[in-house]
Parts: C-alpha cells; sequence; structure tokens
C-alpha cells in the first residue's frame, strides 16, 4: 500500500472533510479527485492515473503534494507537544520582559521541566539564558549559569553525534562501493564515540542514534547476539511510543523497522518476519530513496526484497517503480544514485522491458563522475550486458566482454572473481557447441556464480542467471 493511500485511509471523517474542504479552497481539483479515489480504495494506483489522465511523472508529484497537505494538515491540528514547547520557548523573552520576576521564574521552571523531557537543547540554552538575568544577585545564579553551559555542550554534542552517524554511513557506503577495507577500524571508533557521548549526558536522541549505529554495525559485523539485538530494538520501539508525537521520531522510526527487516535476515533467510516486514515497509520505500543514506544503507533491502520476489513470495508494485524513477542525481550521492538506477534497470528486466533497462544503464555509464569510481563503472556496464545478453544483442555484447575485461584488468581481476563466472556465462554465445552443451555450460557458469565469494553487495546479485526474461 503507498503511503498517500495508508495516510489517507488512516484519517477520521472529521479530518478528511477537513483536508478536502481546504482543497476546496485552493481550487486544487486534481487532489480532489485523487484523495477520493484513495478514500475509495476500489483502484489500484495505475487505474486512478490513467483516470486523471496524467503521466508518470505528474501523477508522483501530485501524490507527493497530496502527502505533504495531509501531513501538514494533520500537524497543523494535532497537539503536537514537541512543536508546542518550540512555540513556548520562543516566547522566553516576552516572559522575560512582560512578567514580574517571580511569575517569570516559575514559568520558566516549569518550562525547563517539560524541555528536559523531550530532550530540546536549544531551547533550554533560551531558557537558562532567561533564568541567570532573572538571578544575577541570587545564589542560584551560578547553577543556571553551569545548566546553561552544560546545555550549549550537549547541543554542540548532539551536532557531532549526528555528523558521526552521517560520516559512519557515507563511510560505510563508499567501502561497499569500492570494495575498500582500508577504513575498517574507523566503524569501531565512530561506534565507541557515538557510546561515550550516551555515556556521558544520557540523552534519549543520542541514546537512539548509537542503537541506529550499533545494531547496524553488529549485524553486518556478524556480531550478533539475539538477545541484545531483540532487546535493543524493543527498547528503541518504547521509546518512540513514550514519544509518539515527536515529528523527529515519526521520521526515524522506519529505519528502525529497516534495522529489524535486516536482523531478521541475517539471522535466519527465511524468518517467518521477513515478508511482513517489506510489505511495512513499502510505503516508506519513497523516504529509504531519498534521503536515508544520512542514517543508513539501503543496498541490503534491494538484495532482501528482490530475492523474495524471485521465491515469488511477494512481488514488485507500480508504486516502488514510480519511486525509483522520480529520484534525481541532486537528491542524494553518486554511490546512491547508482545503486538506485541499477535497481530501476533491473525491475524494468524483471517486466521484460530489456530495452528499457539498457538504455537507463547507458545513460547512467555516460555520467562523467561515475567513469572516475572504475569498480562502480564496471558494475554498472556488467548489469548492462547481462540484460543486452537476454536482449539478444550479440554485437552489444561481444564489444562489452573486451571493453570490460580490459578495465578488469586495469583496476586488478582479483578483485573481480564473481564477474569471470558472469563472463564465461555471457561467453557461451560464442559456442559452436550444440544447444544443449551450451545450456550445461551456462548452468555450470550461473551455479560458480551463485556460490562463489562476493563482496557485500552488488547490484549484480540481484539477477537471475536461471530464469531468462
Amino acid at each position: 500500500m503507498s503511503l498517500t493511500r495508508a495516510l489517507v485511509l488512516k484519517l477520521s471523517q472529521k479530518e478528511y472533510n477537513g483536508i478536502v474542504g481546504s482543497l476546496q479552497k485552493s481550487e486544487a481539483s486534481k487532489s480532489i479527485e485523487l484523495i477520493k479515489h484513495l478514500r475509495q480504495e476500489k483502484l489500484e494506483l495505475k487505474e486512478i492515473q490513467q483516470k486523471l489522465h496524467l503521466r508518470n511523472s505528474a501523477f508522483y508529484t501530485l501524490n507527493s503534494r497530496l502527502t505533504e497537505r495531509i501531513e501538514d494538515y494533520i500537524l497543523q491540528n494535532s497537539n503536537n507537544p514537541r512543536s508546542q514547547l518550540v512555540i513556548k520557548a520562543a516566547a522566553v523573552n516576552d516572559i522575560l520582559l512582560n512578567q514580574s520576576k517571580t511569575v517569570a521564574i516559575a514559568t520558566l521552571k516549569k518550562l525547563e521541566k517539560e524541555l528536559l523531557a523531550y530532550d530540546l537543547n536549544n531551547e533550554l540554552i533560551q531558557v537558562y539564558r532567561a533564568l541567570k538575568k532573572l538571578t544575577t544577585e541570587d545564589s542560584r545564579h551560578f547553577e543556571y549559569n553551569k545548566l546553561f553551559n552544560q546545555q550549549v555542550t550537549i547541543m554542540i554534542t548532539m551536532d557531532k553525534v549526528e555528523d558521526n552517524v552521517a560520516d559512519y554511513f557515507k563511510r560505510f557506503t563508499h567501502k561497499i562501493s569500492n570494495y575498500n577495507h582500508e577504513e575498517d577500524l574507523s566503524f569501531d571508533i565512530i561506534k565507541d564515540e557515538l557510546a561515550n557521548n550516551y555515556n556521558i549526558y544520557g540523552s534519549h536522541r543520542m541514546y537512539v542514534y548509537y542503537m541506529l549505529v550499533s545494531v547496524f554495525h553488529d549485524i553486518n559485523a556478524k556480531n550478533i547476539s539475539q538477545n541484545d539485538i531483540e532487546k535493543t530494538l524493543y527498547d528503541v520501539d518504547k521509546l518512540f511510543k513514550n514519544y509518539q508525537l515527536d515529528i523527529s521520531y515519526q521520521h526515524i522510526r522506519w529505519i528502525f523497522k529497516y534495522l529489524r527487516l535486516l536482523y531478521y535476515y541475517s539471522i535466519d533467510q527465511n524468518h517467518k518476519g521477513i515478508v511482513p516486514m517489506l510489505q511495512n515497509l513499502e510505503q516508506y520505500e519513497h523516504r529509504l530513496t531519498s534521503n536515508s543514506y544520512l542514517f543508513t544503507y539501503i543496498g541490503f533491502y534491494f538484495n532482501i526484497k528482490l530475492s523474495k520476489i524471485y521465491s515469488g513470495e511477494i512481488t514488485y508494485t507500480y508504486e516502488s517503480i514510480n519511486n525509483l524513477e522520480q529520484v534525481d542525481s541532486a537528491q542524494v550521492n553518486l554511490s546512491v544514485y547508482v545503486l538506485i538506477r541499477t535497481q530501476l534497470a533491473i525491475y524494468y528486466y524483471l517486466e521484460s522491458k530489456n530495452e528499457k533497462a539498457v538504455e537507463l544503464l547507458e545513460e547512467l555509464c555516460r555520467l562523467p563522475k561515475l567513469k572516475k569510481h572504475t569498480i562502480l563503472y564496471i558494475e554498472t556496464k556488467l548489469l548492462k550486458l547481462i540484460i543486452s545478453f537476454w536482449s539478444g544483442d550479440l554485437v552489444k555484447v561481444a564489444k562489452g566482454v573486451k571493453g570490460i575485461q580490459r578495465l578488469m584488468r586495469i583496476e586488478g581481476r582479483e578483485k573481480f572473481t564473481y564477474a569471470h563466472y558472469l563472463l564465461d556465462f555471457i561467453n557461451t554465445v560464442n559456442s559452436i557447441d550444440s544447444a544443449e552443451a551450451i545450456n550445461k555450460k551456462q548452468r555450470a557458469a550461473a551455479l560458480k556464480f551463485k556460490e562463489c565469494a562476493k563482496p557485500m553487495y552488488s547490484p549484480l546479485f540481484n539477477i537471475d542467471l536461471n530464469t531468462e526474461r
């Protein structure tokens, strides 16, 4: 189910009527039609698009705008304590200047307790700054000065924590994309620094960021203690429930759902929780493909999803393809963009749109930036080659094989052991053997490719050599 439809169906009748009324005032006729169709739940998204006479890009934009409109309406009309506290904190100067000293201190002390509960450092700084001014001739001045300095330190540390999380996943993406293990030690260092920050300050936001990295790190280091990870995921989920109206946690909660999916897959690739979790995550897929690289690495999500598509346990949707089609190179870094575009090419391949897939990959290979990242470039060309092979474009395949072999020699053949089996598979087109002998060679090469040691992620792993499309 798409996120927009999920949001529309969760609306109460009062909320639904309010949003429709707001859209009518704006004369947003297409949005009104869309929300009505989604509410009725009779038509698939493709059918709704046809009824509205919109192209893919226009329909995607309409969906996105309606989602934003609904989220804005809910936010404006909900009693979000965090937003209310931020508004109250913005009025600190008014309290300081317009209230008597006794009333101002009492009001600020009450606001202090509420802000501490939500871990709002920036707002606490304003409160302690005001309390310092109100107690310049009071014995409490030193205490408020100390608390002010402490919150400034926490704010700076929190910025560093967020930078460390983004740095961890930037480094991890680089490692995966370039088969580079030189910085493996840096992952442990970043994780330890996050742990130290949390242990010093005890901030629940620092705890969430620390666990975000810690769980991902332990899963990928194969350092899995089921009891520890289960407890961590349970504790974080419990924390989120305590702050259900905190917008920042609402946006990060789905990443922990993704971590739970990785956890299930790491302990058992046929775990009964994998398929339900994939279905749950599908409505957040557009977020996974936008700014997720700041908080996680999404390649494993595509690996798991495609493995379940090939096994017939789930199907890919029009919504999934549409989400990937809308991602622009300006939205994400190069590695993530290549990851998303190669995934889109595989979806086209699954739909037997091989020419469209090859065209997309050729466009990707023409990116000047990609040519500077040799391994990403080679893998993209290999994926294009295998899809061209299924399309029967043997001239393009023959040229492509020679070009890739030359690049692999330059980069170092030892990095591409698994790729040699792919090339063995493809080179059977030049064989003069019988059809039966060729099929036997292809099956042998496909089996070797499946069983050989591979890097942690490659789009090539998501191609099923045993199934011609």
